[in-house]
């Protein structure tokens, strides 16, 4: 049998936000490992939550306010539903484009954008690096033959432009 004081009942009447919130993380008034986790991911996103305590503060509720703008949603402070997917899918966006491709990879998503880097073989020849800058010269990169984040980024959208 579950007890609910006024407090509970009227919640969700008041604020439809706060209520919603603590349907999504729990209780905001004691440190809470799920805020924690939130504060961390506002903080590899760069923004400023203060330190991940689990606790629920001035500064958390204002780096919440900004990843809402930035993500176009709306902006009131609140860990609601849409907002804890949003930070999880840009939390998984930001690790897929960390992950170093090899150069097999590299090679075959050149080939695939219409530039010829030779065998994709994994090995950086002549033909590989001329490609790499090629392909950056046409994306407006920086054309010094290596693959970063922003060349990789290019790259894939390419490869998955052309499928």
């Amino acid at each position: 049998m579950v007890f609910l004081s006024g407090c509970d009942l009227l919640l969700p009447l008041v604020n439809k936000e706060m209520a919603q919130e603590r349907r999504v993380v729990g209780d905001e008034y004691t440190a809470n490992p799920r805020i924690a986790a939130v504060q961390t991911a506002l903080q590899q996103l760069g923004y400023n939550p203060g330190s991940a305590d689990g606790n629920m503060g001035f500064r958390t509720r204002k780096a919440i306010k900004g990843f809402q703008a930035a993500s176009n949603l709306p902006t009131h402070g609140f860990i609601d539903r849409a907002t804890y997917q949003s930070l999880a899918r840009a939390i998984a966006d930001r690790k897929a484009r960390s992950v170093k491709p090899t150069y097999r990879q590299i090679q075959a998503a050149l080939k695939t954008c219409g530039f010829e880097p030779g065998p994709a073989d994994g090995r950086v020849g002549a033909k590989t690096r001329q490609a790499i800058k090629d392909f950056q010269k046409s994306k407006s990169l920086k054309d010094d033959g290596l693959v970063g984040e922003k060349t990789w980024e290019k790259l894939t959208e390419c490869k998955t432009d052309n499928r």
